[in-house]
């Protein structure tokens, strides 16, 4: 006979696992939104987090499903993509070691493997190895307490890597049976760390989405909502500007109302309307020409990050042309979170130029580099003159400081966060 629950035990067996499941669903799919907001292609994020990592590709594929399911660690994931790849690689390194010597054990020994039950090694060999990889993992992590918690959880999963690599080499179904029930425990265990550490990630992914929408919002800009993918919001964008003529264009940057133009280019007297010099019309016209034929570049680039940029540009070039150039703090800010590449969390994903050291850029930074040369671009006849170049300059080297200070006050504020957070399972 079935058991009949008290109301009591329906409450606390039945019905809060079902509420306490669904919140966390609600929070994943706060957290998917957030990052497809913030970052673009969210399905495509991680992607290509593990296409790097070498060994055995059952290994991989079982830690790859594992690491996936640790949605709590996205933005840190995103922000430090080769550290992560580091400790990856590290951890199935050890884990391809694992495989290879039960499988050989199982050969010599004419046996199914034996099921992995802790990371207690008897073997001296194994043993040694995982000191040496849980100091790899120390000194990759750092000061990192959110990515040292990231790779525990992996480590500590290293059982369910093994145990589902050799499930299908075992014959018998009693132990096949337990080993599933043991993978099952594990996840759940993981589960309760990961839901707390996934509502503190949403706070995060939230106050990043707050900065962004006030420093376009400080150019009395309307922000995008992020629904369109970054190639049609490029041509949304630059299909309200009319480019071929100087008064055409201030027409129409009379009337906008998503790049800040008669906020960044007011009148100084005070009357409605923008006041754009010919300089500026030829350096922003050449920009958008040249935007719109780079759509597809932009097609894994959330709207809001194409809307940031433009305004960045609007802001640059004006900045540049003034007698003193005055940094104002907001405005500074928000072309330093496009000029970004070295931390995914907090810039604005634009599509980088493929180089390496001190070439590395994306879209944005090649264009400016290109003004501090004094030229719009590498085919452009149009000569920029020194006192625009030289302004440009100072600009660029203010973003790059700024560039230090973001990426610190982001992750000091991280750690004292996490500092406060107990993740341990209750």
């Amino acid at each position: 006979m079935d058991k009949i629950l008290k109301r009591d035990e329906y409450v606390n067996e039945v019905l809060n696992p079902i509420i306490e499941q669904k919140k966390y669903e609600d929070m994943k799919t706060l957290n998917e939104g957030l990052l497809k907001t913030l970052f673009g292609m969210a399905k495509n994020l991680f992607k290509k987090d593990w296409d790097s990592i070498k060994g055995d590709s059952s290994i991989i594929s079982v830690y790859k499903e594992l690491d996936d399911e640790l949605t709590g660690y996205s933005v840190m994931k995103l922000s430090k993509k080769d550290k992560c790849n580091q400790i990856r690689q590290a951890l199935v390194d050890f884990a391809d070691d694992w495989y290879e010597m039960k499988m050989n054990h199982a050969k010599d020994n004419e046996s199914d493997p034996k099921p992995a039950k802790s990371m207690k090694f008897k073997n001296e060999t194994l043993k040694n190895n995982l000191d040496i990889l849980q100091k790899k993992i120390k000194d990759i992590a750092g000061e990192d307490t959110q990515m040292q918690k990231w790779a525990d959880a992996l480590l500590n999963d290293m059982k369910v890597v093994i145990n589902k690599s050799i499930l299908s080499d075992i014959n018998d179904d009693e132990v096949k049976k337990q080993i599933e029930q043991d993978n099952e425990d594990i996840k759940k265990k993981n589960e309760i760390s990961n839901k707390k550490m996934l509502d503190w990630e949403n706070d995060q992914l939230k106050q990043l989405e707050k900065e962004r929408e006030l420093l376009i919002t400080n150019v009395k800009a309307t922000p995008e909502n992020g629904d369109t993918s970054g190639d049609k919001e490029v041509g949304k964008l630059i299909g309200s500007l009319k480019l071929d003529s100087k008064e055409e264009f201030v027409n129409s940057a009379n009337n906008d109302k998503l790049l800040g133009f008669n906020e960044i280019f007011k009148k100084s007297n005070g009357t409605k309307g923008v006041n754009i010099s010919d300089r500026s019309y030829n350096i922003l016209s050449a920009f958008y020409k040249q935007l719109n034929a780079d759509a597809k570049k932009f097609n894994e680039t959330p709207a809001q990050s194409v809307q940031a940029m433009c305004i960045a540009m609007n802001v640059f070039t004006k900045m540049c042309g003034v007698e003193n150039p005055k940094f104002d703090d907001l405005k500074v800010e928000l072309m330093t979170r496009c000029a970004i590449i070295s931390n995914g969390a907090i810039s604005y994903k634009l599509p980088l130029n493929g180089k390496e050291g001190n070439e590395a850029g994306n879209y944005f930074t090649d264009v400016i580099g290109k003004l501090t040369q004094g030229k719009l671009s590498d085919n452009s006849d149009i000569k920029l003159d020194d006192k625009f170049k030289n302004n440009s300059i100072k600009v660029f080297d203010e973003i790059k400081k700024k560039v230090k200070e973001l990426e610190e006050d982001f992750n000091k504020k991280r750690e004292n966060d996490l500092k406060n957070l107990d993740t341990n399972e209750e």
